[in-house]
């Protein structure tokens, strides 16, 4: 008979070690006991360490296929309000039949929520058959967000969104809610005064319909985007609504950092000194992350806020996010990096944005925030909202970003082409044109993607040949000047999307080597080879051609042709049921790597991180836990140098301890659920030049999803890390020595 101690026994053995075996064991020796646990709410009274061994029992039930009374319980949970628990059941009632008709019921619950889960569960179940259901249910639902969970669903079982537009439709369903008037709480807005937009086809788009969208946004108070929204931006001017999306964004940041109208004489006086200090206004210093330290204090001590924030009307940027991906991706990543988690409501809006917006460039941005964010509560926000994209479309978080790699907005073969058109004047005093009216081109130019992977800029002949210029031309006058300034705009934008995604791009390749990470040769010619950028990021990668059972066929390269060349330049043919991994100079031997650095050095090619010639770590028994410097190693180093140092490598500054002191630098390893910890001697925040020692690395574990930000975490003995991350990690203590 098992007792409450064997329970305590698995728990420790699942936390310290992730070990499930004596779950398992539980499980086996004591059903009536498991079935308790899971089916009473309240067995563990709600606290956290009772959830956790809840969620212990339900990871160790994706090894069984459950059945009766048991996959009872399951299908509940699966349904329930808490998501770690409802993703835990759905993964173990994988193993047996899930009851699709019981899904199906279950659109038709009286509770919205179980109805909005079991349209996202019917989804990943990929049942085309319930398609008829979700329609009828689809029409009938009246709440927005199960309405938008429906529509996903469909959308995700192939429905093309487009059945789904009826302008008719879409007026009427805005008539209908604003009838009900308009909320007060949408005043900031001046829906009177928003930029209008048109339809692609030059038709207006009814006024009512932009404001029954918001309204209906915030009523929801989420700043994800729905398919619908998405889909019906899509039909507009591209133009128009960017700029209608930005003023939204605008708007809604105005009110968010608006101060209150009253406030009492000292208070506003100290404000005023604290503004006059940094340079600025009151109410562009309330804009800045500084106001916000200083703010916090203050509200403390008066007792009633200062900064009231604008996080009740945060729905309304899902209408922003929807109208202006390619503005605001940008925006919302520089606010979330900004504040760095002061306005940690706002930031995290901000990641909603990103993960509701159809734009790779915003799918890329929240996975780099996922992998590499100093605040830990928005990087695990980050982590699940790319989980949770991830999971809709079948995929892992590798492979999401994987599929979604932006391309600046290049050609297949790495070229942005841009043209000058003949001047026209429009039919009002509005500068908008007809984008749909022909237009003849007078000049054209290309941006081109070179080996320094930065863009070329040429003006092309009447004969295409081509002649290298610094800088987009003026327009003459003949030539539309607005055209100009949005091919200027584009070049723009180009090159700042191309720079952020070599820097991201980089950063996933080296993780995806540290993790040995093996992609299957098919998902790499697809995803990779026929990308323009990733093209040519491979051609300075060294990679290793593993065959179906893991056997290394041979070390290469990507050529500019897109073949596989070893150092010896012979082209590697990888058979059909090979796989790809980043290859390292540990696992490829001294001579293979002489031989390819010669191969580099032949073609005037620099490897876009290291991967050979570097040191590497040998074990030592005596520090299991810890990659630690020898006494003749170990040196005292400036904490402003090795700031300097850690940045460049990657790494975040740890967080505060007792006191405000810090020990430590972390460069965490998602894909792993690792997180590296570089020791030193404790310094004071704020931060002074201080001598400092270096003890070391640790790799800890991360938390489990859903843990508090300072739950206990195993320590991983070095002899189980994987081998490159062990030599890569010994390589970034070294160079913080310098």
């Amino acid at each position: 008979m098992a007792s409450s101690l064997d329970l305590d026994l698995a728990f420790k053995a699942y936390w310290q070690g992730n070990d499930l075996a004596p779950a398992r064991a539980f499980i086996v020796a004591a059903p009536r006991e498991v079935l308790s646990l899971l089916d009473d709410r309240k067995s563990f009274g709600g606290s956290w360490m009772g959830l956790q061994r809840r969620r212990m029992l339900l990871e160790a039930l994706r090894e069984v296929t459950p059945s009766g009374e048991l996959a009872e319980v399951m299908f509940e949970l699966a349904l329930c309000t808490r998501r770690e628990e409802r993703e835990l059941a759905q993964a173990a009632l994988a193993r047996a039949d899930v009851p699709i008709e019981r899904l199906i019921a279950a659109m038709a619950d009286g509770a919205k929520e179980r109805r909005e889960h079991a349209a996202g569960w019917l989804a990943r179940l990929r049942a085309k058959e319930a398609v008829p259901s979700l329609l009828a249910a689809f029409r009938k639902e009246k709440v927005e967000l199960v309405r938008a969970a429906m529509l996903r669903a469909l959308v995700g079982l192939g429905e093309p969104v487009e059945r789904f537009l009826d302008r008719d439709a879409l007026a009427r369903e805005a008539q209908k809610v604003l009838s009900k008037g308009v909320p007060p709480t949408l005043a900031f807005l001046s829906l009177d005064t928003l930029p209008s937009v048109t339809w692609s086809d030059g038709v207006p788009v009814a006024e009512p319909i932009v404001h029954a969208w918001l309204v209906t946004a915030l009523k929801t108070k989420s700043p994800i985007a729905s398919p619908l929204l998405t889909a019906y931006a899509a039909e507009m001017n591209a133009r128009e609504r960017e700029a209608l999306g930005k003023a939204i964004y605008d708007r809604w940041l105005d009110e968010d950092f608006r101060l209150p109208t009253e406030l009492d004489g000292d208070v506003r006086e100290r404000l005023d000194a604290w503004a006059e200090k940094a340079g600025l206004t009151l109410e562009a210093f309330a804009r800045t992350p500084a106001f916000k330290m200083h703010v916090g204090s203050l509200s403390w001590m008066i007792g009633k806020s200062v900064d009231t924030g604008a996080l009740d009307q945060r729905g309304v940027l899902a209408v922003a996010a929807a109208l202006a991906p390619r503005t605001l991706v940008p925006l919302c990543v520089k606010y979330v990096r900004d504040f760095r988690g002061l306005r940690i409501g706002s930031s995290r809006a901000m990641l909603h944005m990103l993960a509701g917006m159809d734009d790779r460039a915003a799918t890329q941005a929240l996975v780099r925030l996922s992998m590499r964010f100093r605040t830990a509560s928005l990087r695990k926000e980050a982590q699940k909202l790319v989980s949770e994209l991830a999971a809709s479309r079948g995929w892992t978080p590798e492979e999401l970003a994987d599929h979604t790699i932006p391309t600046a907005d290049l050609d297949d073969d790495g070229t942005l082409r841009l043209a000058y058109v003949e001047n026209r004047v429009a039919p009002s005093n509005d500068l908008a044109l007809d984008d749909t009216e022909p237009v003849a081109e007078t000049r054209a130019f290309e941006a081109v993607l070179d080996e320094h992977l930065e863009l070329g800029l040429f003006a092309l002949g009447p004969d295409g040949t081509r002649s290298a210029i610094a800088k987009l031309p003026e327009p003459r006058k003949d030539e539309d000047a607005a055209q100009a300034s949005l091919e200027k705009k584009r070049l723009a934008a180009s090159k700042k999307e191309l720079k952020a995604l070599v820097v991201a791009q980089r950063e996933r390749l080296f993780a995806s080597m540290c993790s040995e990470r093996a992609m299957a040769i098919g998902d790499f010619r697809t995803l990779y080879l026929a990308h323009p950028i990733m093209r040519r990021l491979l051609s300075r990668v060294v990679l290793a051609v593993r065959d179906r059972d893991g056997r290394e066929l041979g070390a290469c390269r990507v050529s500019e042709d897109g073949s596989f060349v070893t150092a010896d330049n012979d082209t590697l043919v990888a058979p059909d049921d090979a796989s790809i991994v980043i290859a390292h100079g540990s696992r490829l031997g001294r001579d293979v790597e002489a031989r390819f650095l010669d191969h580099l050095a032949e073609y005037e090619l620099s490897l876009l991180f290291p991967q050979l010639g570097r040191a590497l770590h040998a074990l030592d028994p005596a520090q299991p836990g810890l990659l630690r410097l020898t006494p003749a190693q170990a040196a005292t180093v400036s904490s402003f140098a090795l700031r300097g140092r850690m940045k460049r490598l990657g790494w975040e500054r740890g967080p505060s301890g007792d006191g405000g002191w810090v020990d430590r630098y972390v460069k965490p390893f998602v894909s792993l659920g690792l997180e590296a910890a570089l020791l030193h001697t404790p310094v004071p925040q704020p931060e002074t030049d201080t001598p400092i020692q270096i003890e070391g690395i640790e790799v800890l574990t991360l938390p489990p999803a859903g843990a508090p930000l300072h739950a206990p975490r195993s320590v991983v003995l070095v002899r189980a890390l994987p081998t490159v991350l062990r030599h890569e990690l010994w390589n970034d203590l070294l160079a913080a020595l310098g």
